[in-house]
């Protein structure tokens, strides 16, 4: 299975991922919606897993969702917060991306060395991932909406090596989750849904119902716009 991209002009395939984050970036906002299924690989083998977890952070006017390797508690690492102090709030947007690129990537290179010394079977399954981790991240500064993706994936030499996929103009849509009928399905839905909220939900819904193992309810959105940011989750 693997992750994929897609845009009105651009159909990018990236790694395999269980969380799905769907994103759509309009003339006026930007809109995410996620599972809340938690996921866990490694560890004492005791799972202790809550019944859901939160996979959309906020930052001021920064919104991000991490996909792929989130945290690591062996190590005291969670992406949430290496990507939250890696930036200023009034920092242009790509300052922003760019300072979450370079810390992720630190923390990264600093959870593979750790592995070498304490879990090289872990290591060993982090390593066979499409990707190490990535994430989204969007704001609306300058009067304009503002969308990116970020993946990491392990090439032959042992250092994580950044892949950047940009998703940014008007109309354009990231997908990232476990459906192989991803360019298919995706356009569907937004060809037939023109409200890209609901569009967006209903993706992260068929996948639920498709894939249970791996994604799960609530359905968690979140609406950037000049407005603010406007937290949406599943209606009762």
């Amino acid at each position: 299975m693997r992750n994929k991209l897609l845009s009105a002009a651009l159909l990018i395939p990236c790694g395999a991922s269980a969380t799905t984050v769907v994103a759509v970036q309009t003339q006026t906002a930007v809109i995410i919606s996620v599972d809340s299924k938690p996921t866990f690989h490694g560890g004492n083998g005791r799972e202790i897993l809550p019944s859901t977890v939160s996979k959309l952070h906020q930052k001021g006017s920064v919104v991000f969702a991490i996909i792929g390797l989130d945290n690591d508690p062996n190590v005291g690492l969670y992406f949430r917060d290496v990507i939250a102090d890696s930036f200023e709030e009034n920092d242009p947007f790509t300052t922003k991306i760019s300072k979450a690129e370079k810390a992720v990537e630190e923390a990264i290179q600093t959870e593979i060395y750790l592995l070498k010394q304490r879990n090289k079977t872990e290591l060993e399954h982090l390593l066979q991932e499409p990707y190490i981790s990535g994430f989204f991240m969007a704001d609306y500064s300058d009067s304009s909406p503002h969308l990116s993706v970020r993946t990491f994936k392990m090439e032959l030499q042992p250092s994580p090596h950044l892949v950047a996929e940009n998703c940014g103009g008007e109309n354009y849509i990231c997908y990232s989750g476990p459906r192989d009928t991803w360019q298919k399905e995706v356009q569907k839905v937004f060809s037939t849904t023109p409200d890209p909220l609901l569009a967006s939900r209903t993706i992260v819904e068929n996948d639920i119902k498709s894939f249970p193992e791996k994604v799960g309810p609530p359905v968690v959105s979140v609406v950037v716009d000049m407005a603010g940011v406007h937290w949406i989750s599943t209606p009762k």
